[in-house]
């Protein structure tokens, strides 16, 4: 992998399908899981650009264009997800819950498919 960035202390970072890994300082780590580490200290000298790998949502990589959260972790919040399900013509009702949302963009991904 070019390019690939180290870690300075151990990570623990949820992906997008909910399972925890734990990341050792010294090793390099998967794009798809870098780009969920935030905390630039947690990196061995500069942190890896945040569009540094291909995005998994449907985003077309266009500066404009959201990827869809991860459900835990860095970028997950109900904020993110509402964001998103807007950007995917996804109708939130006012004072949603991240929760919510999130059942809202997966019943929506059901229809499209």
């Amino acid at each position: 992998m070019a390019g690939a960035k180290t870690l300075a202390t151990t990570v623990h970072v949820t992906d997008e399908a909910g399972k925890t890994h734990v990341l050792e300082p010294g090793k390099s780590v998967p794009a798809d899981l870098a780009k969920l580490i935030t905390n630039p200290k947690a990196w061995s000298g500069d942190a890896p650009a945040p569009e540094e790998s291909e995005s998994s949502g449907s985003g077309s990589g266009d500066s404009g264009t959201l990827s869809k959260p991860p459900v835990a972790g860095a970028g997950s919040s109900g904020d993110d997800w509402k964001a998103y399900a807007v950007q995917e013509g996804i109708s939130v009702p006012d004072g949603a819950k991240k929760a919510d949302i999130v059942a809202l963009v997966t019943e929506h991904e059901g229809q499209a498919s």
